[in-house]
């Protein structure tokens, strides 16, 4: 059976909380570590980039994969990790949920260029704001209680 696709999803998780946990020291080597956990899958990561307390994943996801297990492998892979460096007195964890979002091939570099861009993105937009932005912007529906109950609030 032939299937032709080209599914490309712009992926958003934050730590528990937003704790910032994700530290600079080891932030590039946990992002290759969930690079190549989904590359085992089939998964292709065109970006990825970390903050303190949230992630940005780019990827173009294989159709036989779901999104959520997608993402709840990444998390686990990377709570592990994160767990064998005794990152403060409490276990890390991830927020529950994610957010998600599909582009064109045609805003791909786009996309790529704004995850790439993070730290300075982040030096005057908070992640609330971000988040509200991107679901303003792709005009995905949200209530306040919702948002507030993702944000940990």
């Amino acid at each position: 059976m032939s299937a032709f696709h080209k599914i490309q999803i712009h992926i958003v998780f934050s730590t528990l909380n937003r704790r910032p946990h994700i530290l600079p020291e080891w932030r590039s080597e946990m992002c290759g570590l969930i690079t190549a956990a989904l590359g085992e899958k089939g998964q292709v990561v065109l970006a990825i980039n970390a903050l303190p307390d949230h992630v940005h994943l780019f990827i173009s996801q294989e159709p036989e994969c779901s999104l959520t297990e997608l993402v709840d492998y990444a998390k686990e892979i990377s709570r592990e990790f994160v767990n064998g460096k005794k990152v403060g007195r409490q276990k890390f964890e991830w927020q529950e949920g994610f957010a998600s979002f599909s582009y064109s091939p045609s805003h791909a570099e786009a996309v790529i260029r704004y995850i790439n861009n993070q730290l300075e993105y982040h030096l005057h937009t908070t992640f609330e704001q971000e988040m509200i932005d991107m679901l303003d912007m792709l005009e995905v529906e949200y209530t306040d209680h919702e948002l507030f109950a993702w944000f940990g609030s």
